[in-house]
């Protein structure tokens, strides 16, 4: 029973007490009816068009009541009135999510202001959501509708009708998701008006949207749903959808696409970027991958339509749960059923350390390679490791918990390493491994062979072993064997070197060390030896005065 609202107060009649003032028992009837308690003053026209959502049809509220004279009613007399007839109350929906740029419209007016949580949405009221925006608008009967990026929706009808609800809305562009939910054991009325077609369902679950074109598009992904354009309705059933184009009728509905499944899932995503892979859904011609901070898809923080086989990259996303969700598009561009959301655990902290030491490829000389990295926020530790293969499944050299950013390895043999390491939170938490970088402990160039060196009368060639391409010498030559006095030192592109025949007399000593391509010196050769002799003139003259002093001497 409901009160007349211009008396504001409601009176509660016991049909038991008061049958004698009712021609018709509102019990008698299978659909839903309210009781209106006549007041003093009114008569049936006036009650039509306090009530009634067409006030003409006052009429069949006479004949339903079985009333012989309609101008003659009695105060406290019970009118039995459907409640397919009513106007209803007003009732306003509320916001229980938004995110980024939401704005709505009230009725009649022109200004367009931010919609905040739990703000009010009022029958003739418009909302518009921007990019990577999104809104939801939950109803007194628990039905609610979920505005996704870009679309606009007008709420033309939010009303009770006695124990039932009707809403009707016009989604002008954009993509919404409607779940309407049944209250006292009677379906709730919900209709969704486009530019090309009207959608009505009754406790159900589904999706509706309109592109540039004014196409629309309508899958059920629980419950049935009426579609009807161009005089002509289908009904679409539980994992059915239909397209409608501007000014035809729908088409007949097909089943949906089941979802893409992901492809190598990870328990913990530790390293940036983020890469999925989904298998192949026969029928899609794309894909649309989202992800969000809940496990029902609403607060979305990454949106991307692929095409089917194309790896996702993302390339940055802060620490945290999120949730995976997509959906395959089949050619006429009906969305699949829904995924089951994917959990992914990103944590990137802390961030692995940048190294200094060794350098990527580099060869070393030292068998103990100092090893240098740079401190990481948050880190509390590091850990090390040194493997003989890239795979590091032969692990040489490991240390777990190294608090400073330098250390030195044990002696390595000669031969190709690789390193690695990564940063230890306080909590214990590991994060990813560096890039893992090659390295080569490889031994000093040897001694060049040395060749006996060739003196003739103005010079001296001196040639030693080749080391082959690349390689460069260090030449010397002192005048004692320890190279404390050195008289010549050169640096050579080839194995070879001419050198002017010294002045003096006496001993001379060379000696050559390799230089590789990367500077490394090694040792120097065993030191070689050539003598200067004296002059022939002066040994001439030597002869011809001792021979003189000789011969001044005979008697």
């Amino acid at each position: 029973m409901i009160k007349k609202e211009k008396q504001n107060k409601l009176i509660f009649v016991l049909l038991s007490i008061l049958a004698f003032f009712v021609p018709l028992s509102a019990y008698a009837f299978d659909e839903e009816v309210v009781e209106i308690v006549v007041e003093e003053g009114d008569y049936l026209i006036k009650l039509g068009e306090e009530y009634l959502e067409n006030p003409h049809r006052w009429k069949e509220v006479a004949r339903i009541n079985h009333l012989k004279n309609p101008d003659l009613i009695h105060p406290y007399q019970i009118i039995v009135i459907p409640v397919r007839l009513l106007r209803g109350i007003p009732s306003d929906g509320v916001v229980e999510f938004v995110q980024g740029d939401v704005t709505m419209q009230a009725r009649d007016g022109q200004e367009w202001a931010s919609l905040l949580l739990h703000d009010q949405v009022k029958e003739g009221s418009k909302i518009r959501t921007g990019d990577q925006s999104a809104v939801e608008i939950v109803f007194e009967n628990g039905s609610s509708c979920f505005q996704k990026s870009n679309t606009l929706v007008g709420f033309l009808s939010v009303r009770k009708k006695g124990n039932s609800y009707e809403q009707r809305l016009y989604l002008q562009t954009g993509r919404t998701i409607t779940r309407i939910l049944k209250a006292t054991g009677r379906e709730p009325r919900f209709e969704i008006k486009t530019p090309s077609a009207v959608c009505a369902a009754r406790g159900t679950v589904f999706r509706t949207s309109v592109d540039s074109y004014d196409h629309t598009r309508s899958e059920v992904l629980e419950g049935k749903t009426d579609v009807e354009a161009a005089t002509q309705k289908y009904l679409v059933s539980e994992g059915e959808g239909t397209l409608v184009r501007k000014g035809e009728p729908p088409l007949k509905p097909k089943k949906l696409l089941p979802p893409p499944k992901l492809k190598q899932a990870s328990t913990i995503y530790n390293k940036l970027p983020l890469r999925f892979a989904f298998e192949l859904v026969e029928g899609a011609v794309s894909y649309r991958i989202s992800i969000a901070k809940d496990r029902d898809g609403k607060d979305s923080i990454y949106e991307k339509m692929v095409q089917p086989g194309e790896l996702i990259e993302i390339q940055d996303m802060d620490d945290g749960t999120y949730f995976l969700h997509a959906l395959g598009i089949d050619e006429i561009g009906l969305e699949c059923l829904p995924s089951e959301p994917v959990e992914i655990r990103v944590r990137t902290n802390p961030l692995p350390p940048f190294v200094s030491l060794p350098v990527s490829s580099a060869e070393y000389r030292e068998k103990s390679l100092q090893c240098n990295w740079l401190a990481v926020m948050d880190a509390v530790a590091y850990h090390l490791q040194i493997a003989g293969d890239h795979e590091f499944n032969r692990i040489l050299e490991e240390h777990p918990d190294i608090a400073g950013t330098a250390y030195k390895t044990r002696e390595l043999d000669y031969g190709s390493y690789y390193f690695r390491i990564r940063s230890v939170a306080e909590d214990g938490y590991e994060g990813a491994w560096s890039d893992t970088i090659p390295f080569a402990v490889v031994p000093h160039p040897p001694a060049p062979s040395l060749e006996k060196p060739e003196v003739d009368k103005k010079e001296i060639h001196i040639r030693w072993q080749d080391l082959g391409e690349g390689m460069s010498y260090h030449f010397q030559m002192a005048g004692d064997q320890d190279f404390s006095l050195v008289l010549i030192d050169r640096s050579l592109g080839k194995p070879e070197t001419v050198i002017q025949k010294p002045v003096d007399s006496g001993i001379y000593y060379i000696r050559v060390s390799a230089i590789d391509p990367q500077g490394y010196e090694g040792k120097f050769s065993k030191p070689q030896s050539f003598t200067i002799k004296e002059g022939s003139l002066l040994v001439f003259l030597g002869v011809v005065g001792t021979l003189f002093l000789i011969f001044s001497l005979l008697p």
